[in-house]
């Protein structure tokens, strides 16, 4: 599907392109706008867990970590990691159907994400506590899991008959250098798009901070703030293209594959 780099980011951008509406409003629906309301909700209702200790033991007056909000914490994260897994699930699904001219209903392709999402939001939390596991005990096996593990959400939704965790590592270590080389460029670009928007935005908002004050200031300072969350979907929308088109080519490496079959193999 795809053979030199040229060739492989010519394809992302033309995912990007063709389809960064369905893409878009996707994450827009399925990923910002629910952890705006869960996490505002959350902030508003509790504190912030704290974890302190006293160092009192003579008497025994212990602190026991506040396991009363960390429940509601884990929760809320569990159920924005099965949205999230759900739209990035219908959004690479959408990819591949509009790719070979077939369109999609935004309806479908919730409903669609919403049965696939499970099964990558399970293998997702391995491959999260994989990754976490590895940067504690020493940051570069944790970086190579996350390398690793980078096609996890494309296997997922594709290849239903194998186990996506074990697939992704297959598919990049067969091809890691090349794996490697296009991740760090999308990680790169990412980066820089970041910086750039977090940039202008810390700009704007230090200048509002500057010039008002009082309820003006917080509510401008909230508008911008949104504005930069909302901007830093671009990116996640781009990344959806590229991380498909890289899945298909760590997959041409060893057998045939073309839109029209992941098209085919995201409907079994």
């Amino acid at each position: 599907m795809t053979t030199d780099i040229g060739t492989w980011w010519q394809r992302g951008m033309e995912i990007f392109q063709r389809s960064w509406r369905s893409i878009g409003v996707l994450m827009l629906l399925g990923v910002f706008i629910p952890s705006v309301i869960l996490g505002s909700t959350y902030s508003l209702s509790t504190a912030p867990m704290t974890t302190t200790w006293s160092s009192d033991w003579s008497n025994g007056d212990w602190q026991y970590p506040d396991f009363g909000t960390a429940i509601p914490s884990l929760l809320i994260a569990l159920v924005l990691g099965y949205l999230t897994a759900s739209a990035w699930s219908g959004a690479l699904w959408v990819a591949a159907k509009e790719s070979v001219g077939q369109r999609v209903s935004l309806g479908e392709a919730f409903s669609y994400g919403f049965r696939r999402g499970v099964r990558l939001w399970g293998w997702g939390i391995l491959a999260y506590l994989t990754v976490l596991v590895g940067l504690v005990a020493c940051i570069l096996p944790g970086i190579y899991f996350l390398v690793c593990l980078s096609l996890l959400a494309p296997a997922a939704t594709f290849e239903r008959r194998v186990n996506p965790y074990g697939r992704s590592f297959t598919l990049v270590n067969r091809n890691f250098g090349g794996a490697l080389g296009r991740l760090i460029l999308l990680w790169l670009v990412v980066a820089v798009f970041s910086c750039i928007v977090h940039l202008i935005g810390g700009f704007i908002i230090a200048g509002i901070s500057v010039g008002l004050n009082g309820p003006a200031e917080v509510i401008l300072t909230i508008l911008i703030q949104a504005i930069i969350s909302l901007v830093m979907i671009v990116p996640v929308v781009w990344l959806v293209g590229m991380i498909l088109v890289t899945y298909a080519w760590a997959r041409s490496r060893t057998e045939p594959i073309s839109a029209q079959t992941l098209a085919t193999q995201g409907d079994q």
